[in-house]
């Protein structure tokens, strides 16, 4: 089996995500993930609760889950998947996940885990986001170059 490594991600909240994972015996050769789940969470830090739903004797876990699944079991390559609409419950800043496979006697391994940045993805605006409903957004002026330089001013 493989030891857990540390891989870092960047997910821009809003928008899709996917990420394939492939992982390799001690000799490099593909590890058969064939017959093998994986569960994969994201939480702000390790210990993360819902503060007013936990009590001294029940703590309520603050996650979100990735969608999992096998893309080739017999070359070891796995997916971890958010949909746009998931992805949009994330608020910017620095989370932490875990990746765990289980087989079929119930023998959990953690794979991987490591830090996820989130930033928000801004490239689409929504109808409701626009003054007036309307799908035709705001037009932003340029600078003008003739202006120069000096000090900025607020936005109206």
């Amino acid at each position: 089996m493989t030891s857990p490594y540390q891989v870092n991600l960047q997910i821009s909240a809003g928008v899709d995500f996917y990420q394939e994972f492939y992982l390799a015996e001690p000799d490099m050769s593909p590890l058969d993930i064939t017959e093998m789940t994986f569960h994969s969470t994201i939480k702000k830090h390790a210990s993360s609760v819902i503060a007013n739903e936990s009590t001294s004797t029940l703590s309520k876990q603050s996650y979100a889950s990735f969608e999992t699944g096998v893309v080739d079991g017999v070359a070891g390559i796995y997916f971890l998947k958010l949909t746009n609409i998931e992805s949009e419950k994330l608020s910017e800043g620095k989370y932490v996940y875990s990746t765990v496979m289980s087989n079929q006697n119930n023998e959990f391994v953690e794979m991987n885990s490591g830090l996820i940045f989130v930033d928000r993805a801004f490239g689409i605006i929504k109808n409701e986001e626009v003054d007036g409903g309307d799908s035709e957004g705001v037009e932003i002026e340029p600078p003008d170059p003739d202006a120069g330089g000096g000090e900025g001013s607020l936005p109206d």
